[in-house]
């Protein structure tokens, strides 16, 4: 007579293809849990980088939050590409020039959008940062290309940014 049924072996041997199956799973889990939660801190880092430029647009173009860092002749130009990465690192060795939150040491002028500020207020662990650079063109053209940086701290992996760019142009005129 033939025996029936499943040795012993085999049932362990199932159970454990079984088990590191549903482990693999699970990490897939967590992999798609911080994939979520970083497509989310990018979506909120652009809505503030949006925000802030939306309200510029409002701000007198002489505002002091407006002062220009340098002149420069092209987007490109090295001094402004030098500004764009502010790193992995809480503390930055290039500072912005304007920074939202007072007291921070990343920003040469902290807490440079002040309490009247009518634009969305960032989440805790947001941080907004702009630079200001004057940019003359061929032909006498002028206006102020603007940097927004909106950092946060990414469990794990440090420090991470969005940049965004802006071009304010003088109301008086685009010549001079």
């Amino acid at each position: 007579m033939k025996a029936r049924g499943f040795s012993l072996i085999e049932v362990v041997m199932a159970m454990a293809v079984l088990t590191i199956g549903i482990m693999g799973l699970s990490e897939l889990q967590v992999i798609g849990v911080k994939g979520r939660d970083f497509a989310r801190n990018i979506t909120t880092a652009s809505l503030l980088a949006h925000d802030l430029s939306a309200n510029m647009d409002g701000w007198t173009y002489t505002d002091s939050r407006l002062n220009p860092l340098a002149t420069v002749t092209s987007t490109t130009d090295p001094t402004v590409t030098a500004h764009w990465d502010m790193g992995r690192l809480v503390t930055v060795t290039t500072k912005a020039e304007f920074g939202e939150v007072a007291n921070d040491t990343n920003a040469t002028t902290s807490g440079a959008l002040g309490t009247g500020y009518t634009g969305i207020a960032s989440p805790s662990g947001f941080y907004r940062y702009w630079n200001v650079f004057a940019l003359s063109l061929s032909g006498g053209t002028t206006a102020k290309l603007v940097q927004i940086i909106v950092r946060w701290n990414e469990p794990g992996f440090g420090m991470r940014q969005v940049a965004f760019s802006t071009v304010l142009t003088n109301p008086q005129g685009l010549y001079r």
